[in-house]
């Protein structure tokens, strides 16, 4: 039964749910328990920040810097061997985005200096 008197069976009816999922929501709620926090699932981040800093460093200063020339850099310089893939989402999780190719408006040609036929 649950504190306010209703029998699990009619619980899991009202609330179209198993019953065995009643029976284990009411029993993580009883009174004097603490919820249990979860474990969290993570890998271990390859990257210490001091690692990611240094990324950011160096596309800062470089913003057309490719992965792999960011990822010789690590290497050579912090000793960390890490894939492109990491990298990137590193980059992604600081706010990086892809870069994107456009043309400037001194290349693109204006619609009055096309020759007229």
């Amino acid at each position: 039964m649950s504190r306010n008197g209703r029998k699990q069976p009619d619980i899991a009816v009202d609330l179209n749910i198993s019953l065995r999922s009643v029976e284990e929501i009411l029993m993580k709620c009883r009174p004097g328990l603490a919820p249990s926090t979860p474990q969290l699932r993570f890998r271990p981040r390859v990257l210490d920040t001091t690692d990611v800093d240094f990324i950011v460093g160096l596309v800062e200063r470089t913003p057309d810097i490719y992965l792999y020339e960011i990822q010789k850099e690590l290497l050579e310089a912090c000793d960390v061997e890490i894939s492109l893939t990491s990298i990137w989402r590193a980059l992604r999780h600081r706010g990086y985005t892809r870069k994107r190719v456009r043309q400037s408006a001194h290349c693109t040609p204006a619609v009055g200096s096309l020759p007229s036929e």
